[in-house]
């Protein structure tokens, strides 16, 4: 009995343990269902909130007019926005998953993969303008295109965001050309205004060379023309003079008082070397009134054939003042160094004018440095020689102050000048420049030193029919 009895209070206490045990299990089931229950909960949230950020996301690329792209590491298409399908006019489905060469022609295609290709090798945003040809049109895009990375930083594609900035690229080179068309109508103007004042100064100068060259051309010839007779006539009334004294040799008194107050062995000595004087004298005015009468023929527009180097002898001639020694400075050593020039055609008195600024330019720089330096010895070289064109060469030499190399490639721009404020118009070298190129269609460079010198060379075909390639 009490076997018996004792048996029943075991099986009853593992029955109440086994109770316990489920009880706790049931419990932590319980509370397992409430953790999934709120893990349910949060996963829906998180659901719903993944979702407002997508729909988000999709509002914000969908809702500009940006081009915006999402491209893989091969360069394909993962993601578009509906700007973009509307530019290119393609559906989604025919553009994810493939690349470029689906839009636009092979060789901009590849162009524009080899930009992704190196962006997603350096790992780098980049900006830059894109140039593409879509449907026969070119269009200008601004593009941003920027590399993005998995969990472990590795770089898995780009973000592309582009802007089409056709119109404002148009608006700009429009701008652009407006403002070149303006520069080159600035530039005309100046140079036109150069022209006109130094047409009017050299119309004024070429008529009053002109003028006072016709002025003394009268008188000039009257006397150089009688300068002959009158030495034959002098001549004979000295050789008079003589045969009285050889068959009178002793006159009246009073006609010897009279020989002997006027020192007539003197006259008789001094005479033929007055003669000789007025008549240097007058050839030297005559070649004067030609070198005047040459000089003012810079008014003359028709293209004449002529000696280039009786045109440079009457420009000297006009410079001879500037030649001569002065208080503070030598005379200056002019070499000529005259080739076996041909006829040239070509407009006489611009050219002269050209000649005439280039040799008052070297005399300018040869008093600069005179000024600078004791004991300074100015010399020019004039030399001219024909060269395969066929075409005539000129160069006029000096050892002056020189240029600096920054200023010589604006020595022939209008109204630059390198003397000091008032002393140049900057007009000289621009117009002779003007003349050298446009009006003969030739060529005039500069080479300088400083310290040392500057060399003008003007080079002109012989005819004004030939056109000349560039002298090296």
């Amino acid at each position: 009995m009490a076997q018996a009895l004792g048996g029943s209070v075991g099986r009853y206490q593992e029955s109440q343990r086994l109770v316990q045990q489920v009880d706790r299990r049931t419990a932590e089931l319980w509370q397992a269902i409430e953790e999934l229950e709120a893990k349910a909960v949060d996963y829906e949230e998180a659901e719903a909130q993944l979702q407002a950020n997508y729909t988000l996301l999709h509002s914000v690329i969908n809702g500009t007019s940006d081009l915006i792209f999402v491209k893989d590491c091969q360069g394909r298409y993962v993601l578009v926005n509906d700007a973009a399908l509307d530019f290119w006019q393609l559906p989604r489905k025919a553009v994810l998953g493939r690349d470029e060469t689906l839009i636009f022609p092979p060789e901009e295609a590849q162009n524009l993969l080899a930009i992704d290709e190196d962006i997603l090798s350096q790992g780098l945003s980049k900006t830059l303008e894109e140039s593409v040809t879509l449907r026969g049109q070119t269009y200008t895009f601004l593009t941003t295109k920027t590399p993005y990375h998995d969990q472990w930083g590795q770089v898995i594609g780009l973000v592309g965001i582009t802007r089409d900035i056709t119109r404002r690229k148009q608006a700009e080179n429009s701008l652009l050309q407006k403002t070149e068309e303006l520069q080159a109508a600035l530039g005309e103007l100046q140079k036109t205004q150069s022209h006109l004042i130094h047409s009017e100064k050299m119309s004024s100068l070429g008529q009053l060379v002109a003028g006072v060259a016709h002025e003394i051309n009268n008188p000039v010839n009257f006397i150089y023309g009688n300068t002959k007779p009158a030495e034959s006539y002098i001549l004979d009334l000295l050789n008079l003079i003589d045969l009285y004294q050889r068959h009178f040799p002793h006159p009246p008194t009073e006609i010897q008082d009279q020989i002997e107050l006027i020192d007539l062995d003197f006259i008789l000595e001094d005479l033929p070397k007055i003669l000789r004087s007025i008549k240097v004298g007058a050839e030297r005015i005559h070649d004067i009134v030609q070198s005047l009468h040459n000089f003012s023929r810079m008014n003359e527009s028709n293209v004449k054939v002529v000696d280039i180097h009786e045109g440079i002898d009457s420009t000297l001639m006009i410079l001879q003042p500037r030649l001569k020694a002065l208080p503070n400075r030598e005379s200056v050593i002019l070499e000529k160094q005259y080739g076996p020039l041909p006829p040239v055609e070509c407009y006489a008195g611009q050219l002269n004018q050209v000649i005439m600024n280039l040799l008052a330019n070297a005399l300018d720089a040869v008093d600069d440095r005179n000024s600078q330096e004791p004991n300074f010895q100015p010399h020019i070289t004039i030399a001219t020689h024909p060269i395969p064109g066929p075409q005539i060469l000129i160069q006029i030499t000096d050892n002056g102050v020189g240029i600096p190399d920054s200023l010589v490639s604006r020595l022939f721009d209008p109204f630059f000048t390198t003397k000091p404020v008032g002393k140049g118009t900057g007009m000289g070298l621009a117009i002779s420049y003007q003349i050298i190129t446009e009006l003969h269609q030739g060529h005039l460079t500069v080479r300088s030193t400083p310290g040392l010198g500057t060399t003008f060379t003007i080079a002109i075909p012989q005819s004004q029919h030939l056109t000349l390639e560039p002298v090296p």
